[in-house]
């Protein structure tokens, strides 16, 4: 009974804990970079490589990888495939052959790395694979590159311009990012395909590991501040990867508590109950322990003799455990952090297994312990009931009594109260306090799971009041996509909304600017109101405790 319990314990608490680090796992073990650095090419020009030098000559990069953004999409039937996002870089070339394979390793989910030296090998994400549903070996179909001069007015690429690519999937990748947050559907090139189209990218970024981790995140923010100085018309973004993962984390945080409760309810429970199982055990054996004080033993003999086979027992309980455990360990983390965990399969966590062997052992002994000392410290002869405080009657059965609510009442009170007496004795509290955890784990479980499902899917709840967001990240959308949006029949309101960031005190924080085009769509306010002049602000719960606001 107390394996049973323990091994529902240790699997919750090797759950939880597996859980809670996957992601930090993740990332160090793919050697991911601590922030990524990006600089707009179609600006910039030469200066954005002259920018990234810098950057990677600073005294707080200790190592970096580079790639450059570019537009592939699909052209059948003289039509970019819509599935394309040509708002943003659906490809990504690297510059150096180190992202993907010394920094921010890719993970191999079938197939094989592209060759560096070969044009047309290319892997994909995930994403890609689920949208244009293409797999290892087939050739991108209608795959083009276009650059800056191969869009039409609007911004968009034009199908009849572009450079016709020959592209060929040889594997399906994972990039430690997509741990965090999802990801839109990516091709990634190799060296030789950069070296072939050196000014395809219109950005490039650089994936940077800083000597002391995020600590140094500070210190990065200001090199990159005196290279905006130094090139003021060279727009550089900083994106640390530490944000994602805090919010990765703390979106399994609930998850976490969950199963640490879950585990300490399942121990607690065990210890309880299998109390209950040595404690009648060692009441029976009332009549044995009489005989050896008859015959000279000693109380701390008699008292050694009852605990050494409890301990053996419970023992053999941890180790059990311990072994079942490792076994259904496989079946963890939970939730999102499983597709993060780096290292999946069965695992063993040594100092969990230790404290949780030494926390049977000594719980259960502590559990036994009242009850081997009565039964060592007795004076009762052998044949006589053992002497203990049982014979106290229930108060609650005497209130029913006084009551008068007549003999069955009464009866059936004593029996679901009092213990009784001797070897048929029933240990009534620690069942009572079993019964009770036991309700409380499952209306606990199942209050959690309906609130927590109910905060999930009522977007409102969290300040999301809006439907969709359509735009991209890196410039403002064409004029002829506004107007396609505002003059939707079944859009209710409409707000233009502006990306940035800035800088309180020593905080950086992001920003976003709203205006209201049609209806109103703007955050959701707790307290206060929505600026209307241009010193006026609102800031998040969050961001006012982190500036002391």
């Amino acid at each position: 009974m107390l394996a049973l319990a323990a091994t529902a314990a240790l699997t919750a608490a090797t759950a939880a804990r597996r859980t809670d680090t996957a992601f930090s796992r993740a990332l160090t073990a793919a050697h991911t970079a601590n922030a990524y650095v990006s600089v707009d090419a179609t600006t910039a020009g030469p200066n954005a490589a002259r920018v990234l030098e810098a950057l990677d000559a600073s005294g707080v990069v200790a190592a970096h990888g580079r790639f450059g953004g570019a537009a592939i999409a699909s052209v059948r039937n003289g039509v970019v495939d819509p599935r394309f996002n040509t708002g943003t870089a659906t490809a990504y070339l690297p510059g150096d052959g180190r992202v993907g394979v010394s920094i921010s390793r890719f993970r191999i989910v079938r197939g094989r790395r592209a060759s560096p030296d070969r044009i047309e090998e290319v892997v994909v994400n995930q994403a890609f694979v689920a949208v244009m549903a293409e797999h290892v070996g087939d050739t991108i179909a209608g795959a083009r590159l276009f650059g800056p001069e191969d869009s039409n007015q609007n911004g968009e690429p034009d199908p009849h311009r572009g450079t016709p690519l020959t592209l060929r999937i040889v594997g399906i990748v994972k990039t430690p990012d997509e741990a965090l947050t999802s990801s839109p559907m990516r091709i990634f090139t190799t060296p030789a395909f950069t070296r072939r189209f050196p000014s395809a990218p219109f950005y490039y970024q650089d994936l940077v590991v800083l000597k002391h981790g995020f600590a140094d995140m500070p210190t990065l923010n200001r090199v990159v501040d005196g290279l905006q100085a130094r090139f003021p018309d060279s727009p550089v973004f900083v994106s640390p990867i530490r944000d994602g993962l805090v919010k990765a984390e703390r979106a399994a945080d609930p998850l976490v508590n969950g199963l640490w409760i879950l585990a300490a309810l399942a121990f607690a429970v065990g210890v309880l109950l299998a109390g209950q199982s040595f404690a009648r055990v060692l009441t029976g054996r009332a009549g044995e322990n009489a005989v050896y004080r008859v015959i000279g033993l000693t109380r701390g003999q008699r008292l050694r003799a009852d605990l050494s086979s409890t301990i053996r027992a419970l023992a053999v309980a941890a180790a059990l455990a311990v072994i079942a455990a490792w076994a259904l360990s496989s079946l963890t983390p939970v939730g999102a952090a499983r597709g993060a965990e780096p290292y999946p399969g069965r695992t063993i966590n040594l100092a969990l297994d230790v404290i949780a062997f030494a926390g049977v052992v000594v719980a259960g002994l502590l559990a036994v312990l009242p009850a081997a000392l009565r039964s060592a410290f007795s004076t009762a002869l052998p044949g006589q009931p053992l002497a203990s405080g049982y014979r106290r009657p229930s108060n609650a059965a005497q209130a029913v009594a006084n009551a008068g609510l007549g003999v069955p009442a009464v009866v059936g009170t004593q029996l679901a109260f009092e213990p009784g007496r001797g070897t048929t004795a029933t240990p009534v509290v620690s069942v009572l306090a079993s019964l009770a955890l036991i309700v409380t784990i499952v209306t606990g479980t199942v209050a959690f799971g309906v609130n927590l499902d109910h905060l999930v899917t009522t977007k409102s709840a969290y300040g999301w009041n809006w439907d969709a967001a359509v735009g991209s990240p890196f410039a403002t959308i064409a004029k002829a996509q506004q107007t396609v949006v505002l003059r939707a029949t079944r859009a209710a309101g409409v707000s233009g909304l502006s990306l940035g960031r800035l800088t309180i005190g020593n905080v950086a924080v992001p920003a976003v600017g709203i205006e209201a085009l049609r209806g109103a769509i703007r955050p959701t306010l707790v307290a206060g109101r929505i600026p209307a002049a241009a010193d006026e602000i609102a800031l998040g719960a969050k961001t006012l405790r982190t500036v002391h606001a």
